[in-house]
Formats: structure tokens, C-alpha cells, sequence
């Protein structure tokens, strides 16, 4: 059972098509020219179009050049035509457009019928196909991730992992940098709230603490001037080469109580070797 928009102006004509087609278990929707029928096409999204070429408003030629110009969605939508016009240049220019199929008047029922069967069928195939193609180039993409997950870890890994907090705006760019950090095998903890961060900052043992530029609430300013260094070495990291005189706001003094800034974005290997300088001195301590 499919859906099938039928598109005829001839009131009986539409109604035997349609006596026949539901007859053969399909459900149909009714248009009675081309412009009613592009309408139903995008809103119905039949499993098959059969068309009259003939039509007011809008005749089945128009109807199927608007449909594969300017509606891509419905590009594997099988389309037939019907039509008293049988010379040979007038199926070309049907087919010419996108129709699949071209049917003459006075129409032979069962052979309509076998056609709309066959192009449904092909259309069946033709998705069945894409989705596992679809489903081929997923898994390849999963490999593929996988494998550059498990080459990143074999690059970078750390033979000690480390309890390492970030404490930044959410964004993207600290989302990526926590995922880095994760692959090489350290452990991350992600505070947002700056407030939140000074509150706990006694209690996360960490063994390094990325401050980002500013959080949720507070200027990275506002978190190192009450930053405790019995906690651990810290860093900046600064996204998108932001400056550091203008957008944090940093004296000499708290720049003091870092042990290293990084400029994102930057390659893999500077965010690896900061974090290891900063962590050895952290284990040198």
C-alpha cells in the first residue's frame, strides 16, 4: 500500500484513476491541476505522482520543472505521466524534465497499474539502498574517530594521570579542551561558575587548575585574586588568542601565580607540553 497523489483537471478521469488505484489497496490524494498538485506534494509527500500534462494554472510540465528545480526534498518521489499528447517529442520532453514513466491516453488500467508497482518498487530499492549506504559510511566514520582517538592517545598518553580541574565559560572551545585532556588519559572535573569554584577550591585536590579568560559569572581576575596556591599550579588558557592585558585584566601580581598561559586554538602538542611542564613542578613539589 503506497500513497499516490493523483493530478487530473477531468473530474470523471481523476475519479476512475482513483476508483482503481484504491481498488489496488493504495491510498490516494486528489489535485485537480499542476499548482494544487505541487502544493500537496510537499505537504502530503506521496510515495508516487501520476500527472496529466494538459492542465489550468499550472500544466504537468511546469509542475514536475518547479518540482525537481526548486524541491530537492522530493527528488526520489517517482512521477508518471498521463497524457492524450502521444508524439514522440512530447514523452521526450516528459522524460526530458524528470518523469519517470509516460502513459497515453485512453489509459489500459492494468498496465497503470504494473507501472506504478514497478516504480514503487524501484523507489523501495533505491532507499533501502541509500540507508545502508548511510549506515556504511556511519560505521566508517566511527572507525575512523576510533582510530584517531586511540592514535591521539598513543601520541599524547600520560603514564600518570592527573586530577585536573577546568574552571571557564561553557563554550566549545573548553569543551574541546576537556575532551583533549580526557584522551590522554587525565581526569577532568569542569566547574563553570567561578563563585562555585572559589567555595570548593580547598576541597578538589587537583593536581593542576585551568583558569579560561572569564565563567559563567566572574572575570579570571576576580577568581585569582582570592585563588589559594596551596591548591596547585594553575594556567591560563586564553581562547581565541584573546588579549590578556585587555580582556582579563591581569596585574603583574596575579599573572604571578600563574605557571603558564595557552593561546587557543594551538596545535595538540603546545596544550600537552604545558600541561606536563605544569604538572611536573606540581610533582617536583
Amino acid at each position: 500500500m503506497a500513497k499516490i497523489l493523483c493530478v487530473e483537471d477531468e473530474d470523471y478521469l481523476r475519479a476512475d484513476i482513483v476508483e482503481e488505484l484504491e481498488e489496488a489497496g493504495h491510498i490516494v490524494v486528489q489535485a485537480v491541476n499542476g499548482q494544487d498538485g505541487l502544493e500537496k506534494i510537499i505537504t502530503e509527500q506521496p510515495d508516487l505522482v501520476i500527472s496529466d500534462i494538459t492542465m489550468p494554472v499550472m500544466d504537468g510540465y511546469e509542475l514536475i520543472k518547479q518540482l525537481r528545480s526548486k524541491h530537492p526534498e522530493c527528488d526520489e518521489i517517482p512521477f508518471i505521466f498521463l497524457s492524450a499528447l502521444a508524439d514522440r517529442d512530447n514523452v521526450l520532453e516528459g522524460m526530458k524534465l524528470g518523469s519517470d514513466d509516460y502513459m497515453t491516453k485512453p489509459i489500459d488500467y492494468g498496465m497503470l497499474l504494473i507501472k506504478v508497482d514497478t516504480r514503487l518498487r524501484q523507489a523501495k530499492r533505491m532507499i533501502v539502498k541509500k540507508q545502508k549506504e548511510q549506515i556504511k559510511l556511519y560505521e566508517s566514520l566511527k572507525q575512523q574517530a576510533i582510530k584517531e582517538q586511540i592514535s591521539l592517545s598513543s601520541k599524547f598518553s600520560t603514564e600518570h594521570p592527573r586530577e585536573i580541574v577546568i574552571v571557564g565559560e561553557s563554550d566549545q572551545n573548553l569543551w574541546k579542551f576537556q575532551q583533549f585532556l580526557e584522551q590522554v588519559g587525565h581526569y577532568v572535573t569542569v566547574i563553570t561558575s567561578g563563585t562555585a569554584y572559589l567555595q570548593k577550591q580547598g576541597s578538589l585536590n587537583a593536581d593542576i587548575t585551568c583558569f579560561w579568560t572569564k565563567t559563567d559569572d566572574l572575570e579570571v581576575k576576580d577568581i585569582l585574586e582570592k585563588y589559594d596556591p596551596n591548591t596547585g599550579p594553575c594556567i591560563l588558557v586564553v581562547p581565541q588568542l584573546a588579549n590578556i592585558a585587555m580582556n582579563a585584566d591581569l596585574t603583574e601580581e596575579l599573572l604571578s601565580k600563574l605557571r603558564g598561559v595557552i593561546c587557543l586554538p594551538c596545535p595538540e602538542e603546545k596544550i600537552f607540553e604545558e600541561i606536563q611542564d605544569c604538572l611536573e613542578v606540581r610533582r617536583v613539589a
